[in-house]
């Protein structure tokens, strides 16, 4: 009864494995052709309403159903220094 049970359970993994095995990994995409880097340095007395601003741009874009495509970082000891990254594949994008 117990060596049934094991073959039964083996025989379940066995199948239950196979969608994943038949399953091909994604396709990497291709690294972005440019690269624009900008630096920006906001006054220090409009930090708060830049980062504002930038967020209601994001929100835009996002009820737009707009792709976003740039990363910002902007420096934890001074918050007026910020970095953009835009990745695209053409000067046209």
């Amino acid at each position: 009864m117990i060596a049934i049970a094991a073959s039964a359970l083996s025989m379940l993994l066995a199948v239950s494995a196979l969608p994943l095995a038949a399953a091909r990994p994604p396709k990497p995409s291709p690294p972005p052709k440019i690269l624009n880097v900008v630096r920006q340095k906001v006054k220090r007395t409009a930090v708060r309403s830049y980062e504002a601003l930038e967020a209601s741009i994001v929100k835009a874009y996002g009820r737009a159903q707009v792709g976003l495509y740039w990363t910002c970082l902007q420096s934890k000891s001074d918050a007026t220094d910020i970095l953009y990254l835009n990745a695209a594949d053409s000067l046209e994008a």
